[in-house]
């Protein structure tokens, strides 16, 4: 029988030394803090290794359909700020050093079997998916990207004020804060 899983913080998270290019995940760090709720950093996740989710092997199928809850332009951009493109086999290399980093683990939105264990349950993922859903329009794929970054396509959704790297600046209103904290204390994973 598999021990029950602690929770940690988005904040906790987001400051932990970790090994890599800590350049880069300052930078996602920071588009997270212009696009997320200020009360990001209290968020609650379940901090699992990259084993722990994936095995010893990644599968191919599931690195094409993992998502991270980070604008994708901005994502493109905190590895590369210069970049007007990126290929299918670049982005697969950022999706990859995603998934060295505890923090960005926890942004994995897709597969949702995955989110789901890293919020500790359907209702804290719906939570989280709710809080952030301003920056929907922002979560595009690779190709979209691409032809924005390119510029070979016109935006077909609209886009929130950007940041320096691209982000959204848009925050919920204290009143929609409260109300998804209300929802979070009403609902409160078990932890046996």
């Amino acid at each position: 029988m598999a021990l029950p899983r602690e929770f940690t913080t988005l904040g906790e998270l987001a400051d932990l030394d970790v090994p890599g290019d800590r350049e880069v995940l300052d930078r996602l760090i920071e588009v997270v803090d212009q696009v997320y709720p200020r009360t990001w950093r209290d968020w609650n996740v379940i901090d699992y290794s990259k084993e722990d989710l994936f095995g010893s092997r990644m599968d191919p199928q599931i690195l094409n359909k993992l998502r991270f809850a980070i604008p994708t332009i901005s994502m493109v951009k905190c590895f590369d700020p210069n970049t007007t493109s990126v290929s299918e086999k670049r982005f697969k290399s950022y999706k990859l050093s995603l998934l060295e980093w505890p923090f960005c683990r926890a942004l994995i939105m897709n597969p949702k079997s995955l989110a789901t264990r890293i919020h500790g349950s359907a209702s804290n993922l719906e939570m989280f998916m709710a809080a952030i859903g301003d920056i929907g329009d922002d979560l595009i794929s690779r190709e979209e990207a691409e032809n924005l970054m390119s510029g070979t396509e016109k935006r077909k959704r609209p886009s929130s004020q950007s940041s320096h790297y691209g982000g959204n600046k848009k925050q919920k209103s204290d009143s929609e804060i409260k109300k998804l904290r209300f929802l979070k204390n009403k609902r409160k994973p078990c932890r046996t």
